[in-house]
């Protein structure tokens, strides 16, 4: 495999291995209903201040697992409503992390 042929397989590789946490962040900001589990959008804004502060709460090596929890506790940090809280958890069901 010539330079080229890896540089361009390394481009593709990015996205397609990287599938579940974008799916995660989309269902989240925008809303969608995935795998039987309907989202309901919260925004740009809200998701990033989310991320955000789950990124602060975040150990050393987390797994999905741990993204699960966390997003959870830093909902929980931000004051969010039971309804968006539960909408997280729609979200991380639909796309096999809960």
């Amino acid at each position: 495999m010539t330079d080229e042929e890896k540089e361009a397989a390394n481009n593709i590789f990015v996205h397609t291995n990287s599938g579940v946490g974008n799916k995660l962040v989309y269902l989240l900001t925008d809303g969608d209903t995935f795998n039987g589990e309907t989202v309901s959008g919260m925004g740009q804004t809200v998701v990033r201040n989310l991320y955000w502060e789950t990124v602060q709460l975040m150990p050393v090596s987390p797994d999905y697992h741990d993204l699960t929890d966390l997003l959870f506790d830093a909902a929980d940090n931000l004051g969010m409503t039971s309804a968006r809280i539960a909408n997280i958890q729609n979200a991380c069901e639909a796309v096999n992390i809960d």
